[in-house]
Formats: structure tokens, C-alpha cells, sequence
């Protein structure tokens, strides 16, 4: 029966012209349909829009969703970067409504976020005013993260990033929940969530500004006790291909576009939202020619009047000589 509804479900989606890249359903199922395949790495850096926000690409129902959250749930996988990390960007979010309105993401500065109201409040782990505090995956990274009811853990590489203890530190991390919170509203807000998102679901999603630049592999979706819930990306190779090339032709334009503009005489700050400045000045030049012409009648004036007097005795000398008086 769960196959029946499956199949249904894909070709619903099929027929309808669905804009994301996945089936909804179990991503540890194979692909189905004239182009759905099942891949192992996904580039998180590819959208089909050119403006304003980008809409998800590679879009699931939550796993964890009607699952036993209560003992803990781990997410893992290997991220290379392919530009500079964006912390605003999404590697991957899971996303609640209505009543369990929420989300929970990583971002590829190593950023983990939490927000839902109705589930204990929100938490911002290694991020400070928006900006990166400490990159954890660099180049490469192999990911896992491990949400208990006592707290979280973030490794890199099977080392320890950090873990619910940089909740107190105000340079690093800012919320209501702090090391001695209990996170079980967390793992409960996990098992109602319904959407699992990659490259999308953070609060940030605008177009040449927050995507992630990550090529993702090796995901693991699990719970504490080992079942593994969602292991293998499903996606629609002829949606993916065509935000390919779009993404590419955007990147090409913005290359080209990268010009000097002309001076206008305004000066604007850097800042956006700030106000331009007024540039009033004028030019340096025409005073500069004037000092340095004063400057040389003077020296000409100085030459002549110091060797005048030795001219006028060398020619009284010569007078002398002659026998002129």
C-alpha cells in the first residue's frame, strides 16, 4: 500500500509540472518516472530564478515527521564548498506550519538555527550580527549533527565543532535556550514538521546573495537508536539540468557586468540603505600650477640679484686693465 501511495503520489506531481527537483515522500526510495533519478550528490548553488527570491529546488516531506523523536535524532553529511560560505545560505532546513510553524537549518558557515514559538523559542549557534564566527567545513567537511534531549553536538570530521555549551556565549551565539535548557520541545517540533529542504529554508533566500555554494553528499537522516530515515537523493534530472544552465547564464551575466561606473560627482556609502553623500569639492590643480610659477619668479629673481654685483665688478676689473677710468 505505502508503494501504491507512492507511485501515485509521483505521478500526481509528474502530471502537474511540479517545480522541485524531488519527489515528496521517502528519499530512501528509487527513482520513478521518465526523469526522476536517484543521485548522489546535489549541487545547492543552482535555482531557476534570476531575481528576487529563489523557490526550493530539492524539496521532501520530513522524514522525522510521526517518528519517535523523543531519544535524539542525528543528520549527517559531506559538504564541499565551491565558494566563499555564505552564512545566511541553507545546506539543509526542516520547515513546520500552522501550530508547529518553525525551522530548523545549517548553514554553510557552520551556522545551526532553531526557531518555533510553540516549542521553546529559538536558538542562533556560531554566528554573531549575521556574520561568520568560525567556518568548520572549509573546503570539505564530513557533517553530523546530534540533537538529544539535553542538547546538541556539531563534529567536523569526527571532531568536536562545538555543542549546546556556546548557547552562553554572547559572541557566538544568541536565543532563549541556553546550556542547561532542555531541547526535548525540539526534538518534539522535529516529529511534526512537515517539509525537509536542501539549498533552501533558512530566513534568507535572495538570488546572488544566500545560496550555499556546497556540492552534498554521503546525507543520513537517522534517529538515536540507528534507523536510518532518509539516505539518497531522488531528484527530477531535467529540472535539475535546466537550473544548471540558467544559474550558469546568471553567473556569466554578473561576470560580464563587472564594470567601472562613471563618476557623477555623488559619493554613496557603501552601506546599503544609508543615504548618498554630496561630493562638493574642486580641483587642486590650478592652485598648485600658481604656487609652483610664484615659486620660480622668486628663485629667478633671488639668482639675479645675488650674481648681478659679481658681473658688474668682473666688468669694472676688465675696465681697469684697459686702462679705463
Amino acid at each position: 500500500m505505502r508503494n501504491k501511495v507512492l507511485i501515485l503520489m509521483i505521478c500526481t506531481l509528474l502530471l502537474t509540472g511540479s517545480n522541485s527537483a524531488v519527489v515528496w515522500g521517502s528519499g530512501a526510495g528509487s527513482a520513478t518516472g521518465s526523469n526522476l533519478v536517484t543521485v548522489d550528490t546535489i549541487n545547492l548553488g543552482i535555482h531557476k530564478e534570476t531575481t528576487g527570491q529563489f523557490s526550493p529546488l530539492y524539496s521532501y516531506e520530513n522524514p522525522f515527521k510521526g517518528q519517535d523523536t523523543s531519544k535524539g535524532v542525528t543528520i549527517e553529511f559531506t559538504a564541499v564548498s565551491t565558494w566563499e560560505p555564505s552564512p545566511l545560505g541553507t545546506i539543509f532546513s526542516l520547515m513546520g506550519s500552522g501550530e508547529h510553524e518553525g525551522r530548523l537549518y545549517f548553514t554553510p558557515a557552520s551556522y545551526l538555527g532553531y526557531n518555533a514559538a510553540n516549542y521553546g523559542g529559538f536558538f542562533d549557534a556560531n554566528i554573531k550580527d549575521y556574520l561568520l564566527v568560525e567556518d568548520y567545513i572549509k573546503e570539505q567537511a564530513a557533517i553530523k549533527i546530534e540533537i538529544v534531549p539535553t542538547g546538541f553536538k556539531v563534529f567536523a570530521n569526527g571532531d568536536l565543532a562545538y555543542d549546546q555549551s556556546i548557547l552562553d556565549d554572547e559572541l557566538r551565539a544568541t536565543g532563549e535556550f541556553k546550556s542547561t535548557s532542555d531541547f526535548t520541545p525540539v526534538l518534539n517540533w522535529i516529529a511534526n514538521a512537515d517539509s525537509l529542504y536542501f539549498g533552501y529554508g533558512s530566513w534568507w533566500n535572495n538570488v546572488n546573495a544566500d545560496e550555499a555554494y556546497v556540492e552534498l553528499s554521503n546525507i543520513r537522516l537517522s534517529l538515536a537508536d540507528g534507523t536510518v530515515l532518509f539516505d539518497k537523493f531522488v531528484v527530477d534530472e531535467a529540472l535539475v539540468k535546466e537550473a544548471s544552465e540558467i544559474t550558469e547564464s546568471i553567473s556569466m551575466k554578473s561576470k560580464v557586468s563587472l564594470t567601472i561606473p562613471e563618476y557623477t560627482g555623488e559619493l554613496t556609502s557603501a552601506l546599503t540603505g544609508t543615504k548618498p553623500v554630496d561630493y562638493k569639492g574642486f580641483s587642486v590643480i590650478p592652485m598648485v600650477l600658481i604656487i609652483v610659477t610664484v615659486i620660480l619668479i622668486l628663485a629667478i629673481l633671488i639668482i639675479l640679484r645675488v650674481t648681478k654685483p659679481a658681473i658688474f665688478k668682473r666688468q669694472l676689473v676688465k675696465l681697469r686693465k684697459s686702462g679705463v677710468e
